[in-house]
């Protein structure tokens, strides 16, 4: 059983700790400084619970903290302009089995994985992307993309993922992570 602490950030199967898509992607140096921040990784946290709640229509806006209101009010735009879009699941934890690591990806809808951001785009996004899809073990017609939220609430801007390597390139790093003793 897939289990996740929030607080140490750390997944376990079977009470066996398992490395997350983060921490190999961090172990690489993909990851900036800025995202590790802890005010970023905090309004980046509070950004996708609210968003989550929002998709299951259980986010009180009145209860919101206006510091990330507007990339909230950003997910609704995407929401509202994608109404033939079918929500399957919000923030579900995944687990891949054969190479032993875990992740949680934020929102799949009928035919997408998508991944909201509340900064700007790197390429280890692609990356985490391609690991969450084969975690979950997704129609490999299933497409992945950023969805970059707006602080002022505009549109946020989709980009979609395509290079048919982005997942050799993480199970490379995870091999790199391993081999480190990790």
């Amino acid at each position: 059983m897939l289990t996740f602490d929030p607080q140490a950030h750390v997944y376990r199967v079977d009470g066996e700790v398992v490395p997350s898509v983060t921490q190999i992607l961090e172990h690489a140096g993909m990851i900036s400084a800025f995202c590790k921040d802890p005010l970023a990784a905090e309004r980046g946290s509070r950004v996708h619970e609210a968003c989550a709640l929002l998709a299951q229509n259980q986010l009180d806006l009145a209860t919101l903290d206006e510091r990330i209101m507007g990339y909230v009010l950003s997910y609704a735009a995407f929401l509202g302009a994608a109404s033939n879009w079918t929500l399957i699941r919000v923030e579900q934890r995944v687990f891949e089995p054969l190479h032993q690591y875990a992740g949680t990806y934020d929102a799949l809808f009928h035919g997408w994985l998508i991944d909201l951001k509340s900064g700007g785009p790197a390429k280890w996004h692609a990356l985490q992307l391609a690991a969450y899809h084969h975690a979950a073990r997704l129609d490999p017609r299933f497409k992945r993309a950023t969805l970059y939220l707006d602080s002022t609430g505009k549109l946020p801007r989709l980009v979609e993922h395509k290079d048919r390597t982005d997942l050799p390139t993480f199970l490379k790093l995870l091999e790199e992570f391993r081999a480190n003793g990790n």
